[in-house]
């Protein structure tokens, strides 16, 4: 089940989300005044985000706030985008530090509040927005958005009734009412509020896409498809709006404008492999490769995927009855067995997808992240790989492939690949962590614990990686550090007995070395080697500014390598002469040069 603050977020930026091939979305309201250059500003991150070019979009929808700075849309719209590029915790610090700043301002109050997606927090601040303006409309839509959180949606009828009592032209308040009675069945209710919101927006495609979904889903596709074609005439950036449209006019028959509808929302998004799907499918109808009555259990499946696995498995294997040569049937059948751990036949369904569409990016990365969850590396590394061959750019096929490379043992590969990914997503926090646990495999444990780090700049709450950061500072041996992030895992779990052992453990070992160091030991780092000519190249990286640990890791060949070379604390009263001698000329920071001891090369750095 979804946690509160996860389904507050999705009421105050959509409509409920419906088990359905076709999305349902809010209305924007009517636009503030706006100058020209805000609008077209805000115009640019709209087309752009239209695109899939999330990230694109925030310089212009950061110029279009500047220049309308009391404009609240802009400012909701600039929230949500920068949520879901990962930048959450800064949009919350810059609004909470917004409101701190100007008290009495109730939309600061509101913004603030909105900007947490957290009920706990949001309604207190909406509630402190009224009390400064009881007038407030967004703040009482606001409200209205926390009681439907929260399940209460007679008072959240209720406070968009206020909300349409202070401007009836609100249509996304209108499209927030219609999903409410359509979730409960009051159809009747739902379009009524549809038509009061295309009444007060008439140039405002959101009801026009909602209505016709919901149509559609009825079986009223000539209709649907008049309003769906009102969306694109206002919406021709949105491909959504030709998706929904696409599909209407397949299930009508007419091929070739459902075609030109998908080949429309690729072309503004050729990234949606979902749409290249249904491209595929009703491309393959038109050709007589796969009967047209495929279809009904294939949108049947589809919708089922969200909601029951076993219904959507059922569906499939209609669909493939019906298309047994249909390679996204068979690889969404796949991925539906997997997850209701059907493995064996999930493993054979994505393999014949795989088969039937060797081309398909979307059917090899299926199949070898599957792969990789049973543990066929070797498999999953080819299928991934030939995956990257046909899309060098999908994060999510980077992403595998590093995994995969990092479990044959090609770690410098995998981190080469991390990298890659990191320039396309570099806000992804799991790329981030992954990318930690290469460095670490290869030693670079400074590398290793500023990405962990990296990732819990982005998500604080991360515990999966604070605990990686944790486990490298140990290895590390910084002992105050990682007890020092091991303090957030002890307030989540006070009481939980590996997080108690943890603490021992670290602060033994912390306690340890500092009675080392106190006796007069040195802490040494070590590269050894048996091969002169390798020693001599280190020798010389070092000399060029090379990392130490890193060169350790790579080049050494005793069991330290692994630790970035740390060998520990040392008593050079017990260390062989010529190696004694070496580590006391060395000040803290500085390291020999190639010590020779018969046979064994060994380069030597001071840490402590």
């Amino acid at each position: 089940m979804p946690s509160p603050v996860a389904i507050f977020a999705a009421a105050m930026r959509l409509a409920p989300t419906f088990a359905s091939v076709l999305a349902l979305l809010v209305a924007t309201p009517a636009l503030a005044d706006r100058s020209v250059e805000a609008e077209r500003a805000f115009s640019q991150a709209q087309s752009l985000i239209e695109q899939g070019l999330q990230n694109a979009a925030l310089e212009p929808l950061r110029t279009a706030r500047e220049l309308a700075p009391h404009d609240l849309f802009i400012h909701c719209e600039y929230q949500d985008l920068m949520t879901a590029q990962g930048y959450g915790v800064d949009v919350i610090e810059e609004y909470e530090t917004r409101a701190e700043r100007s008290p009495t301002d109730a939309d600061a109050a509101y913004l603030y509040g909105r900007s947490t997606g957290d009920p706990a927090i949001a309604g207190p601040q909406f509630d402190k927005a009224l009390e400064l303006n009881p007038n407030h409309v967004w703040a009482t839509q606001g409200k209205g958005g926390v009681a439907a959180a929260e399940g209460r949606l007679d008072e959240a009828l209720e406070w968009y009734a206020k909300a349409l009592a202070l401007d009836p032209s609100r249509a996304d308040v209108y499209n927030k009412v219609a999903g409410i009675h359509y979730a409960r069945g009051n159809f009747e209710d739902a379009m009524t509020a549809w038509k009061a919101a295309i009444e007060h927006a008439p140039d405002d495609y959101h009801a026009y896409l909602n209505m016709g979904a919901v149509l559609s889903l009825q079986g009223e596709l000539e209709r649907a498809e008049v309003l769906l074609g009102a969306a694109v005439e206002r919406a021709p950036g949105n491909p959504l709006a030709y998706v929904n449209r696409g599909y209407v006019l397949f299930k009508l028959q007419r091929y070739d404008e459902a075609i030109a509808g998908f080949y429309a929302a690729l072309a503004i998004n050729p990234r949606d492999r979902k749409v290249a799907g249904s491209l595929q499918l009703v491309q393959k109808v038109q050709a007589g490769e796969i009967p047209f009555e495929a279809f009904a259990p294939y949108e049947k499946a589809l919708a089922a995927t969200v909601v029951d696995p076993r219904i959507a498995i059922q569906h499939f294997k209609e669909v493939i009855l019906l298309a047994p040569d249909f390679a996204v049937a068979h690889m969404n059948l796949g991925l539906m067995q997997v997850t209701s751990g059907e493995f064996e036949a999930g493993m054979a369904s994505l393999r014949k997808g795989v088969e039937l569409d060797p081309d398909n990016v979307a059917a090899r990365y299926n199949l070898g992240f599957a792969l990789l969850g049973t543990e066929q590396i070797q498999e999953a590394h080819g299928q991934l790989t030939k995956a990257r061959e046909l899309d060098p750019g999908d994060v999510d096929v980077l992403s595998a492939l590093g995994l995969a490379q990092l479990g044959m043992g090609d770690i410098a590969a995998s981190i080469a690949t991390h990298r890659k990914a990191l320039e396309l997503q570099p806000r992804d926090p799991v790329l981030w962590l992954q990318m930690a646990t290469a460095q670490k495999a290869l030693g670079d444990l400074g590398a290793a614990a500023d990405s962990a780090r990296e990732a819990l700049t982005i998500t604080p709450g991360f515990a999966t990686a604070r605990i990686q950061l944790v486990a490298i500072l140990r290895q590390d041996r910084k002992f105050d550090e990682a007890l020092a992030e091991l303090k957030p895992l002890e307030e989540l779990a006070p009481d939980h007995p590996d997080i108690i052992a943890e603490r021992t453990a670290l602060a033994s070992a912390r306690d340890a070395m500092a009675e080392a160091a106190a006796g007069g030991k040195v802490r040494i780092s070590q590269i050894m080697t048996r091969d002169a000519a390798v020693a001599a190249e280190v020798l010389g990286k070092l000399k060029g500014g090379a990392n130490f640990g890193t060169l350790a890791s790579r080049y050494g060949t005793g069991p330290e390598a692994t630790r970035s070379g740390d060998i520990g604390y040392v008593d050079p009263a017990q260390l062989r002469a010529e190696v004694a001698a070496a580590v006391t000329a060395l000040a803290v920071g500085q390291s020999t040069d190639v010590v020779d001891l018969g046979g064994v090369q060994l380069i030597l750095l001071r840490t402590e």
